[in-house]
């Protein structure tokens, strides 16, 4: 059977996004590994095996091969190993929470609990109270004063701390050093807290000294940083925040599915273009505690976010503008796998020579700038067609006084919008001003650079997106290595390096975008015409 949807978790996030599209009618399989907790194990219980929704336990992702529509991934489920296709991949696994004891120099027992166990003891129920013992008349909440302190972890604090208070007969306190209220409603909730009668005792230049007796017991020392004035507090209970921390599995699921990751290890980099749960791979991708450190809350929305995402790819014509895909000639291609090794999106296949999967390209262009054999194609992106435009343009902008001509590269996702934003609000451009809109500045091989040089130009300006907002991530670091290498061949030629210019901009700096043109022109002015163009 061919499964819409093959579902990686073993949290409640994966259960989320299950539970949204069961009610697209759509069929899915969850593969998650044995859980000893109680919770879960009632979870899959409620979930029996159904043609729309399979469950596979003990069971884990060896192998992914193909793309969109047509991922074959290969699973190990004990001792056997299935081999499954599926049209979309959706990485949901849970976070890992680390209790921070030793950041305390504490020790768990029955008066120290982590965070994750004391919500534990509660009842799901949000209107019961916490049985706890009746000795138990002051707790304790350490959040952020070992390490910085998450802002959903406070929330989720604070919340336990005012059904505590509830009971009458329990008075919490929160010792925090970055009071983070930042996410939605928590400031309101702090208020709510602070109302309820928990104390909330902020740290900034000091820090409490925290002491755990031979008997277990916690005392602890600290000073009023207003007043100046000395504490001292002997819980009946301390409650220790935790370090949240991507699951362990998701390094080697990255790997398998050819998926980038951030510096934390999250299945998703800092990129503007991925949010909120896509990947670099299209038909692949993450939510929830795969991708960043979420609330329960966020999670339960984001699981609404992922089922419109993967309902609307499986419903998007796949093969659409297949005249913007790149296209390999098999006859010359000389199989170096650089395509193979750079595409960011992994849209091309060995089958057995390397092809472009239109389905998977999103036409970024970097294999037709990089291919050394000049076997890959894509229409309006050979050097002859660039050359084409630059040279009808600016053979009609001609005029007896010298005035720069420019040929301006341009990201269609950000400097081609600043430029559009900069005319908008009536910013004066160089007369001898032309653009070259391009899919991304990953798209300008060393070719594009030299041929414009030889045509009519005096200077050549590439604009970019900021590092880390570029849609393939590489694009921008890629033309940026190339620029380097030709300004260092320039002086060789006769050439002034300043007539190759290189700068990064969002699609929001129509301003910034006149600037640096006017910036060149007058750069270009001051060294005069380019001494080999028109030259073939």
């Amino acid at each position: 059977m061919k499964y819409d949807s093959l579902i990686i978790g073993s949290g409640p996030c994966a259960f989320n996004i299950a539970e949204e599209l069961l009610k697209t009618n759509m069929n899915m399989m969850l593969v998650c590994k044995d859980q000893d907790d109680a919770s879960f194990k009632a979870r899959v219980a409620g979930y029996p095996d159904s043609t729309q929704l399979k469950i596979l336990q003990d069971a884990e992702v060896m192998a992914c091969s193909g793309q969109v529509g047509r991922y074959n991934v290969i699973l190990r489920n004990g001792q056997k190993t299935i081999s499954q296709v599926v049209k979309t991949i959706i990485v949901a696994e849970k976070d890992d929470y680390q209790p921070n004891f030793a950041s305390y120099q504490l020790k768990p027992n029955q008066q120290v609990l982590s965070f994750s166990a004391m919500q534990a003891c509660m009842p799901e129920n949000g209107d019961e109270q916490w049985p706890v013992n009746e000795d138990v008349k002051h707790i304790l909440f350490l959040n952020g004063i070992a390490s910085e302190s998450v802002a959903h972890m406070l929330e989720d604090m604070m919340r336990l701390c005012l059904r505590l208070q509830s009971s009458g007969n329990i008075q919490t306190y929160i010792f925090t050093r970055n009071l983070k209220v930042a996410g939605n409603g928590i400031e309101s909730l702090y208020h709510q807290t602070k109302d309820a009668g928990t104390l909330f005792i902020k740290f900034t230049t000091t820090s409490p000294e925290i002491v755990q007796t031979q008997t277990g017991d916690v005392q602890v020392s600290y000073q009023d940083e207003i007043t100046g004035q000395l504490f001292q507090l002997q819980p009946d209970l301390t409650v220790v925040d935790e370090t949240i921390k991507p699951n362990d599995t998701l390094t080697s699921l990255g790997a398998t599915l050819g998926l980038k990751q951030d510096s934390n290890g999250f299945l998703q980099t800092d990129n503007v273009h991925r949010l909120s749960v896509l990947t670099n791979r299209k038909g692949i991708f993450t939510m929830g505690p795969s991708r960043s450190i979420m609330s329960s809350g966020a999670q339960r929305l984001e699981a609404r976010n992922a089922a419109a995402a993967v309902v609307k790819l499986l419903n998007e014509d796949l093969n659409r503008d297949e005249d913007n895909k790149a296209a390999i000639d098999t006859s010359v291609c000389v199989k170096c796998l650089t395509c193979l090794r750079l595409c960011p999106y992994k849209a091309i296949e060995l089958n057995p020579q390397p092809i472009v999967t239109p389905e998977a390209c999103e036409g970024c262009s970097i294999c037709v700038a990089e291919c050394p054999a000049l076997a890959i194609q894509m229409m309006g992106m050979t050097v002859a067609d660039m050359m084409d435009r630059f040279q009808s343009e600016i053979q009609d902008a001609a005029s007896e006084s010298f005035e720069p001509q420019l040929a301006c590269f341009c990201c269609s996702r950000s400097a081609a919008r600043a430029k559009e934003l900069a005319e908008t609000l009536s910013f004066n451009l160089p007369a001898g001003l032309r653009i070259a809109e391009v899919p991304c500045a990953g798209a300008i091989s060393l070719n594009h650079i030299l041929s414009t040089l030889r045509q009519n130009v005096d200077a050549i300006i590439v604009l970019t997106c900021h590092p880390d907002n570029c849609h393939s991530e590489v694009g921008q670091q890629m033309v940026n290595h190339r620029i380097a290498r030709i300004q260092q061949l320039l002086p060789q030629i006769g050439l002034d390096p300043e007539r190759l210019m290189i700068r990064s901009l969002a699609s929001n700096m129509g301003a910034e975008f006149a600037h640096i043109l006017a910036e060149q022109a007058n750069i270009i002015r001051k060294i005069g015409p380019n001494p080999i163009k028109g030259s073939h």
